[in-house]
């Protein structure tokens, strides 16, 4: 009975999410900021972790993405071992737990430089008005394998060779690379200013999309910049001017800039891998597709291999059903789909209820179960003008 609960929660919850653009708490702890931003290549997958602070009381969470991602980009959002597609659920999470939300998004061919972004709404179902909305901005780039050596004017870009006019230098154990030069390695915007007094360079700024990064010369103090979004950071080195040059340190930029930063102390030498990649191998992300009625059918007339599973309740189902259809009803969905014999995992599994709605989140659950092909009738038992099965 309590399983059922949280899942009729859930199920009205999904409209309140999905329509409650504004009205959120602006004030909340569950996540430090709003505004998210990574790098990406073609065809790679780039994760980012978020972290999550959970409300001062026991709570279920549901995640709903409102705006997805086009393709040829897909994404996931996993928190506490549930992973989400388009909208999820988690279980219970105790009172003022501290955990990571995990962002990962997958590229196809994509054009360096033309940014695009997805939103998503996190809240407690018990306490919706707590909600909060998050952007996460997308920027593909070129892959670069860049390589410095310390003292040495020379840098490998890819398979060329660049010269620069001064060479990396160590100061306290940290890397300092010229300013302007760095941000032709990222293809970076930069931006200064000067102190009115000194005549000197007080800021630096790389731009890139909807993120900044900007440098106070002689300050560990940094602030990063999503849209509209400041995050003040505080960094182990300070940025200075040395022979006209400005210097900063590269290991908080490159990081910032999603770059993957090695250090080789044998030969001093610095491997910057941009943007860096995560392997696929280290998920099992699926991701279910919709369709239509007239699809599904358009299968079924040429005999396709499949499962089609309606999620409905069993008197439901009795009523009328798509001929050959299987009944597992969502709130036993996770519990039971694993032991039935008789739905082929390797085949394809075709989901519908009545609208579309409870189906999505069939989807998911069945997705996150290792189901590799997963398709919902996103319009519902409803939109089924053929035959039926009573």
């Amino acid at each position: 009975m309590k399983k059922k609960t949280i899942f009729l929660i859930a199920l009205i919850g999904y409209f309140y999410l999905t329509l409650a653009n504004q009205g959120l708490a602006e004030t909340s702890p569950i996540i430090p900021y709003k505004n998210h931003w990574m790098s990406i290549a073609s065809n790679s997958l780039q994760s980012n972790t978020i972290p999550f602070t959970a409300i001062d009381k026991e709570s279920t969470y549901q995640i709903t993405v409102t705006k997805a991602l086009p393709a040829p980009y897909k994404s996931k959002i996993c928190l506490h071992d549930a992973c989400l597609q388009k909208t999820m659920i988690t279980d219970k999470i105790l009172a003022e737990t501290k955990m990571d939300m995990q962002v990962r998004v997958y590229s196809g061919e994509v054009v360096p430089g033309i940014e695009t972004s997805f939103r998503y709404i996190l809240g407690p179902l018990e306490e919706s008005s707590r909600s909060v909305s998050g952007s996460v901005y997308v920027y593909p780039v070129e892959r670069k394998d860049i390589l410095f050596r310390i003292d040495s004017k020379e840098v490998k870009e890819n398979d060329r060779v660049e010269m620069m006019d001064v060479g990396p230098v160590i100061v306290q154990s940290r890397t300092y690379v010229p300013f302007r030069y760095l941000s032709t390695v990222f293809g970076a915007q930069v931006s200064w200013e000067m102190n009115p007094v000194t005549k000197l360079v007080s800021t630096v700024t790389y731009k890139m999309g909807s993120f900044s990064l900007t440098l106070n010369i002689g300050s560990s103090l940094y602030t990063i910049r999503i849209q509209n979004e400041k995050q003040e950071k505080t960094m182990d080195g300070k940025p200075f001017i040395s022979k006209g040059r400005t210097l900063v340190p590269l290991r908080v930029i490159s990081e910032s800039l999603c770059s993957q930063v090695g250090w080789d102390p044998v030969t001093r030498e610095v491997h910057i891998q941009f943007p860096k990649e995560d392997s696929p191998a280290n998920y099992q992300d699926y991701f279910y597709q919709d369709t239509t009625s007239e699809a599904v059918h358009e299968r079924m007339v040429n005999n396709e291999a499949m499962t089609i599973l309606d999620v409905r309740t069993e008197s439901d189902f009795q009523k009328g059903h798509i001929p050959g259809a299987k009944n597992i009803h969502l709130l036993s969905l996770k519990d039971v789909l694993p032991y039935r014999s008789d739905i082929n995992p390797n085949l394809p599994v075709i989901v519908y209820c009545n609208t579309g709605v409870a189906s999505a989140f069939a989807c998911e659950i069945i997705t996150n179960l290792g189901y590799k092909s997963v398709w919902n009738i996103t319009s519902g038992f409803v939109s089924w003008k053929y035959d039926i099965e009573k």
